[in-house]
């Protein structure tokens, strides 16, 4: 009898699941349909140039899809193999050129230089989970990269920051993960740069700051977190650089600070809470500076002072900025200011 009802219910099980099978094929067919539509239609959703017929495994997002930069252990998939992968570390130099494409799968350690003198856009897009570089990043006389805002996953740079000579660059507005440069920034020379608003979170710069001959500058606002500066810091040859704003929290530099042939250069709002310098203090040649007042907090020199050949800067505010200091080291030459 228990065989009996045992095989009954077996033979049930047997037909539900038979039954069960047909619904679920059915289901399947359903599905299958909806697979067909977007073969045949071909729908991208997030504009990532993947549909989910081609392997799209996040449609609404436009930073997933096959082959996709993956950012390791965020939580997501980006390119779309099934994990959410490890650290992918390139040991040595990584030239990126027409030549030398970024290697797959996109690296989020180099442990050498980057060099990007030969990179575009689109080669930049590949490198976008980039996170650290161990030893020097460079991009120097490029004249097809237009925005580094790709490299937004970037944290630190060991070596050198160089950006210098660069014919396309427009801005330098996407580093907002940076938090360590490690040794000096130079950017000098990029005909086109217009803003760089890119530094939010970089507390500080371990060698010296550049900022050099750049034509078209009209705002240093990014930098609003560094504290301290390991060596020198110069502004100087910027043509249409009215203000320093942007280096609002710097309060010390262990070299010299210089100001110079900036000619639009008007006023020096932006050092407010600068209050340490190194060696010199050098303020010269800038034209239309009129209004040294941000220096308010500055308190000591260890070098010289510096402050000549400003024609409309008054000669009284720069006896004032001198006399306010409680220590200078070296001499002082404050000739050919104005009135």
């Amino acid at each position: 009898g228990d065989d009996d009802d045992s095989g009954g219910s077996a033979g049930g099980d047997d037909d539900d699941s038979s039954d069960s099978g047909v619904g679920d094929d059915d289901d399947t067919s359903d599905d299958d349909d909806t697979s067909d539509d977007d073969d045949v239609g071909g729908d991208d959703l997030d504009g990532d140039g993947y549909s989910v017929a081609a392997g799209d495994c996040d449609d609404d997002d436009g930073s997933v899809y096959p082959g996709a930069p993956e950012i390791p252990n965020d939580g997501t998939d980006q390119d779309c193999d099934g994990q959410d992968s490890g650290v992918v570390v390139h040991t040595g130099d990584l030239i990126v050129d027409s030549a030398n494409p970024v290697p797959a799968p996109c690296p989020h350690v180099v442990q050498g230089s980057v060099n990007l003198n030969g990179a575009t856009d689109a080669d930049l897009l590949q490198l976008a989970c980039l996170q650290e570089v161990g030893d020097d990043l460079r991009m120097e006389n490029n004249a097809w990269v237009t925005t580094l805002d790709p490299l937004s996953n970037l944290r630190t740079v060991s070596g050198f920051f160089e950006i210098v000579g660069n014919t396309a660059l427009t801005q330098l507005d996407g580093f907002p993960a940076l938090v360590q440069l490690s040794d000096r920034v130079r950017i000098h020379d990029n005909t086109a740069l217009v803003s760089m608003s890119g530094f939010a979170q970089l507390p500080s710069v371990g060698s010296y700051v550049s900022i050099f001959n750049n034509d078209q500058l009209l705002s240093l606002d990014g930098f609003g977190a560094v504290q301290s500066v390991g060596g020198s810091f110069t502004i100087g040859q910027n043509a249409v650089l009215a203000s320093l704003a942007g280096f609002q929290s710097v309060e010390s530099t262990n070299y010299q600070v210089t100001i110079s042939n900036n000619a639009q250069l008007a006023s020096i709002v932006g050092l407010a809470a600068l209050a340490d310098v190194g060696d010199d203090l050098a303020i010269r040649y800038n034209d239309m500076l009129s209004d040294i007042s941000g220096l308010s907090a500055l308190d000591t020199v260890q070098g010289d002072f510096d402050v000549h050949d400003n024609p409309h800067l008054p000669s009284a505010a720069v006896t004032a900025l001198e006399g306010g200091l409680s220590f200078l080291g070296g001499t002082s030459n404050t000739t050919n200011n104005g009135p």
